[in-house]
């Protein structure tokens, strides 16, 4: 095992992604996740230890390096967002049936592409970390390696959060969202810990492999151990913090409502349903669950798909069905505004309405992160002269305005921050609704979109993370499902049969505690940004002075 052979690092890297994907989507047991990104690492190691010490290892390496990571995370994107395809035919967009296929293979093969050409750049990283002295030292100092392959790999992670076209879906840790002991230490680090921890098992366990093959039998044993230390002490973690979670205030309790409409996007979007067909549902099930105690009526996303303030008999509506009720109900609609401009907006807004005082008009919440060619076109002028067909995937006539502010619900109950649909994938958001004041989150989603695909599990995995980090109970009411009601510490305590138009009552607590991650937000992420730097910076100055010393060397 003394290198591999570039013919193999293709399907080796290929397989180690898709494996990798598979867990991250639930079709294979997500305990392999531990383990499916050994062939990649495997791969990585031993690339580095072929590598020469001068000359023209920035090249190769980089041109190697590329290969590898490409190899590796095209194919795990694209099993993380296979479920894209499920979405044909489109028809609610008025498509054709060719345009729409074209339009959703351009999606699915193309974000994952988008997200591999970034993710490939930390592989050369890797390579150029094995030349610093930091990590190529006698026995100690060689496992520190792995650390860096885990400090690059959760940088690149977080990177995709800041543009439309990252979409943090495929995070390792939502691979184990539905296993609450593994995900425990996200509310001391963050889920980017709990990513870590998955790099640096596989990591370590490649490790052993590489050095055990090459006789190194010591270091293998090392290595080996290293990785059950690291699989170990987080479960320990999550075992003692399950064990002293402070216990729930009961004279915080609320009972909440979730609502489940079952109206699919194809109806919703693509047929001929008015106000009073959507609004009736959301009323008979909110007298149903008004009924069965619920005390706070939470709707799901886009559930009246019209601006409610344009039209003063809408808003009367949804009052009186508070009022019905007699209970606070989360309303969710669009609101039209006018901006700084004079120019009309429109927000994805989610309402509180109460049976004295109407609509708050003083705390609305509106969507912080939108749906790419959902809820609006990115680079719509460009788009609609390279594929006029993918510019008509935006659900509206124009596209939705984005909100900025983290707006916490203030209610009888306590502070309620609201998320809708997308929001809950990004963890800066939660947090600072949080931070804000929010002692209960809700989730207002539509992911009728999804079918009943692994997208489902994978955007309820993001709000298992997010209610395990900030320590709050979490209520998700999906337009079609998954619609639940998280605690937290990321158990799902009650939720509803996938397609089926229902409700879901369960009691919930107002928290006010404040975990370690909420306080200090990514700090992990700069700690190492700036431990990877020290080490790549070591080795950019060893490989250079290397390479001068050949120069000089060879022109003699």
């Amino acid at each position: 095992m003394k290198e591999i052979k570039r013919r193999y690092i293709f399907p080796v890297c290929a397989v180690s992604g898709a494996l990798t994907g598979m867990t991250v989507s639930y079709i294979i047991p997500s305990g392999f996740e531990y383990c499916t990104m050994v062939p990649l690492f495997v791969v990585v190691l031993l690339t580095s230890l072929n590598m020469p010490d001068e000359g023209r290892i920035f090249k190769k390496t980089i041109l190697r390096g590329l290969f590898i990571g490409i190899s590796y995370f095209y194919p795990f994107y694209l099993v993380v967002w296979y479920w894209l395809l499920t979405m044909y035919p489109l028809d609610f967009t008025g498509m054709s049936s060719g345009a729409a296929l074209a339009a959703i293979l351009i999606a699915w093969l193309g974000l994952p592409l988008l997200q591999a050409l970034v993710a490939m750049l930390q592989v050369p990283l890797y390579l150029f970390a094995s030349r610093s002295c930091i990590t190529s030292g006698k026995n100690v100092l060689k496992l520190v390696l792995p650390l860096v392959y885990g400090c690059v790999y959760i940088f690149f992670e977080w990177t995709e959060t800041l543009t439309w076209a990252g979409v943090p879906w495929g995070r390792l840790a939502i691979g184990q969202a539905y296993t609450s002991v593994f995900i425990q230490t996200a509310s001391l680090f963050g889920s980017y810990f709990i990513t870590l921890v998955i790099v640096l098992v596989n990591a370590y366990i490649a490790y052993a492999a590489v050095s055990f093959a090459r006789s190194k039998k010591k270091r293998a044993v090392i290595s080996g151990g290293a990785a059950a230390a690291v699989f170990c002490a987080n479960l320990a973690a999550g075992t003692a913090i399950l064990a002293s979670r402070e216990a729930d205030d009961e004279s915080s309790v609320v009972t909440v409502a979730a609502i489940q409409g079952n109206i699919s996007s194809r109806e919703k979007w693509g047929s001929d349903w008015g106000f009073y067909d959507y609004a009736e549902i959301y009323e008979e099930l909110s007298l149903a669950a008004a009924e069965d105690g619920a005390e706070l009526i939470l709707w799901t996303e886009t559930s009246i798909p019209y601006s409610v303030n344009i039209h003063s008999y809408m808003t009367d509506f949804i009052e009186s069905i508070s009022e019905e009720c007699g209970t606070a109900v989360l309303a969710t609609a669009f609101w039209r505004e006018t901006d700084e401009d004079g120019e009309a907006v429109t927000y994805n807004t989610v309402m509180q309405v109460t049976p004295e005082g109407g609509i708050d008009t003083d705390n609305l919440y509106f969507k912080r992160r939108l749906v790419p060619f959902g809820e609006f076109v990115p680079y719509e002028n460009l788009i609609k002269v390279i594929f006029p067909p993918l510019a008509e995937l935006g659900m509206f006539g124009s596209s939705i305005t984005t909100g900025d502010e983290a707006t916490v619900i203030p209610t009888e109950y306590g502070n309620v921050g609201a998320l809708v649909c997308f929001d809950s994938i990004y963890e800066n958001l939660a947090r600072s609704s949080v931070q804000n004041g929010a002692e209960i989150l809700t989730i207002s989603t539509n992911d009728s979109w999804f079918g009943e695909s692994a997208a489902l599990y994978q955007h309820t995995a993001q709000a298992i993370l997010r209610a395990v980090e900030n320590d709050r109970y979490v209520v998700r009411a999906g337009n079609t499902g998954y619609t639940c009601i998280i605690s937290p510490s990321g158990e799902i305590i009650n939720d509803a049969e996938i397609n089926e138009r229902t409700y879901i009552v369960s009691d919930v607590y107002a928290r006010n505690t404040t975990t370690l991650y909420t306080a200090t937000g990514n700090i992990i992420i700069f700690i190492s940004a700036v431990f990877s730097l020290i080490v790549l910076a070591d080795a950019f100055f060893r490989i250079r002075a290397g390479n001068k010393k050949h120069s000089l060397e060879t022109s003699k």
